[in-house]
């Protein structure tokens, strides 16, 4: 995938010279007393750490960032040059020579770690009930969280009154689309969220209600969320994952976004998806089997962690507006570091 740690491999060679440059260093934010690296040569670079040589024989130095900090620095600060490749790669190389294909025919897209700076990842619920189902999935929210590692994706819980229920949680998930531009054609779309754990204490995993449905939500704000934010989400779906028993606790589960989802993706601004486990999603308790203070749902990694390479991403394939051209190299100028 662009910009992850295999891409930076792959490219490793242009990326090292380029990061030896006076632009490289400045897109990167390592000059001047941005780095210890100083008038070190660099001589390697990942999404989230650069590497030169140490000042004893063999020694090397190794400066780490948050975030894949490197990789956002690049996608960011020359948007124009992948927006570049990107034509190319569908204008030219896919219907003309595949083989130089540049690996920019889709827009993969994250939300920010906390600090956010354009959009938030994290989960709202409606968490101090002791009612029916029903109504704790139509009353109102008073949690949220938007900064921790992991986030419930979904989530019921049992209260320890018999039949009733205390917990529903919904995932909320922010991607700046913009670079897909207002005539661009999306034809396709994958939504993706790295497992870690599942909880299967009321119905098992074999349950046609305990999939993941991804739906619209619009928080009150892009970079932060609120416990009334839970009452935003939608009740069409834009595609839903796997049963809990073919969903995977150390990989990504991929959900395809449908027509009605891909819709609903903006080409000039913010992307918001929320999920909402079957249960919530139908408002029903078929499948579920009453006990104590027990939940069902999914744990899954959020943005806030240190690599981007198990975030929360939507991948869109797209086609540009009929006459779009690549940017020139004039445009490059006015790219803001």
């Amino acid at each position: 995938m662009v910009f992850d740690r295999d891409w930076f491999i792959k490219y490793q060679k242009p990326l090292v010279w380029f990061a030896n440059t006076e632009l490289g260093r400045r897109v990167l934010c390592i000059d001047g007393s941005k780095s210890s690296v100083g008038k070190n040569k660099i001589s390697g670079i990942e999404p989230n750490a650069i590497f030169w040589k140490g000042p004893k024989m063999g020694e090397i130095v190794a400066e780490f960032r948050m975030a894949d900090r490197f990789a956002r620095r690049l996608y960011y600060s020359l948007k124009p040059i992948w927006k570049m490749m990107h034509l190319w790669d569908v204008r030219f190389a896919n219907p003309f020579i595949p083989n130089f294909n540049l690996g920019f025919d889709t827009l993969t897209v994250y939300p920010d770690p906390n600090v956010e700076v354009s959009t938030v990842d994290g989960q709202v619920g409606n968490i101090s009930e002791d009612t029916t189902l029903s109504n704790v999935i139509t009353g109102t929210g008073d949690y949220s969280v938007d900064s921790d590692a992991t986030l419930l994706a979904g989530w019921v819980r049992s209260s320890t009154t018999s039949g009733q229920y205390a917990q529903v949680i919904r995932g909320v998930y922010l991607f700046d689309t913009s670079a897909l531009t207002a005539g661009a054609t999306i034809t396709a779309a994958t939504f993706s969220l790295f497992g870690v754990s599942r909880s299967n204490s009321l119905s098992g995993e074999a349950s046609a209600n305990s999939v993941l449905h991804v739906v619209a939500t619009t928080p009150a704000a892009n970079t932060s969320l609120t416990g009334t934010d839970y009452g935003t989400f939608g009740g069409t779906s834009f595609g839903a994952g796997p049963q809990q028993d073919a969903w995977s606790d150390i990989a990504y589960n991929d959900i395809t976004i449908n027509a009605t989802g891909q819709a609903a993706i903006s080409k000039t601004g913010i992307t918001k998806f929320g999920t909402r486990i079957g249960w919530d999603f139908s408002n029903t308790t078929t499948g579920l089997t009453w006990a104590s203070n027990s939940p069902q749902g999914y744990t899954v990694i959020a943005a806030d962690t240190a690599l981007q390479t198990t975030d929360p991403k939507l991948v869109v394939t797209y086609t540009p507006a009929s006459g779009a051209t690549a940017p020139s190299y004039r445009n490059l100028l006015h790219v803001g570091f």
